[in-house]
């Protein structure tokens, strides 16, 4: 979050609002956010992997591709098609692991789900301004299941 925040005031040719967050993994400052990429990536593999280590299997699987998915997109051209790709995996893999977080309320996950998918509508009114939305509420919601994961129920056997 601090980088996609931080990124624009050192390179003052992007706008917030207009230009995608993949914008800042060209020019000088690309090593920063590839960095910032792969630094996500890493955060939510390592939450995948204490979500997989509580038996929270389907929940750890979407936040694997979304580390996956984030770290290509990261390394990759913004222009490309695998980045293409890889980022619109990511956007997605948000909401679905919401859903998948069976140890929250139903209406805390329908509530959370419904959030991050509207996030997306914004996306119409600047790119930049709807994808970094999307993205913070995504990363507060792994934070709060970071938060929580070692309080979580164990799942139903």
């Amino acid at each position: 979050m601090v980088a996609t925040m931080a990124l624009p005031v050192v390179r003052p040719d992007l706008s917030l609002r207009r230009n995608q967050i993949s914008d800042l993994l060209v020019g000088d400052w690309s090593k920063a956010a590839i960095a910032a990429f792969l630094i996500l990536a890493a955060g939510v593999a390592l939450l995948g992997q204490t979500c997989w280590r509580l038996g929270r299997r389907p929940t750890s699987s979407v936040l694997f591709l979304y580390a996956v998915a984030t770290a290509v997109a990261g390394l990759t051209t913004p222009t490309s098609v695998n980045h293409n790709v890889a980022a619109l995996t990511a956007f997605l893999a948000g909401p679905i692991a919401v859903a998948t977080a069976t140890w929250l309320s139903r209406r805390a996950r329908i509530v959370l789900t419904i959030a991050l998918i509207g996030s997306f509508a914004l996306w119409p009114l600047g790119i930049g301004l709807g994808e970094r939305v999307t993205v913070y509420g995504e990363i507060l919601f792994f934070a709060f299941l970071s938060a929580t994961a070692e309080h979580m129920p164990a799942p139903p056997q």
